[in-house]
């Protein structure tokens, strides 16, 4: 149950990422400072530079999430203790990262807001 609870909490930061990513890229002209995203973006044919960014960071985060659930739900299936443990600190590693990447985006709503 525990597996469970934190890959939806990650599936929830996920989202959370998306709206501010974006609501700071479409409203607030932030610029994607990740190079890959920038290059998955230009792939994209239609819309505007900051519509493929969006689109294209939202189709990361929910195919990386897709694949978080199948583990979660793989390692729930499974009868080894080893695999919980694994997928256990492989998502809470996952949590930890996706509260630093929506502190940045805090900070940097913070931040262009405030001046």
């Amino acid at each position: 149950m525990t597996l469970w609870r934190m890959g939806l909490t990650l599936l929830a930061l996920s989202i959370l990422d998306v709206i501010l990513t974006s609501i700071g890229v479409l409203f607030l002209q932030g610029q994607e400072r990740n190079p890959l995203i920038v290059e998955l973006a230009d792939w994209i044919r239609w819309g505007t530079q900051n519509d493929r960014i969006v689109l294209t960071v939202w189709l990361s985060k929910m195919t990386a999430i897709a694949v978080v659930l199948l583990a979660v739900h793989m390692a729930v299936k499974s009868k080894s203790a080893r695999d919980d443990l694994l997928m256990f600190c492989g998502l809470l590693v996952s949590l930890l990262v996706y509260v630093g990447v929506l502190a940045s985006w805090v900070w940097y709503f913070f931040l262009v807001l405030g001046s």
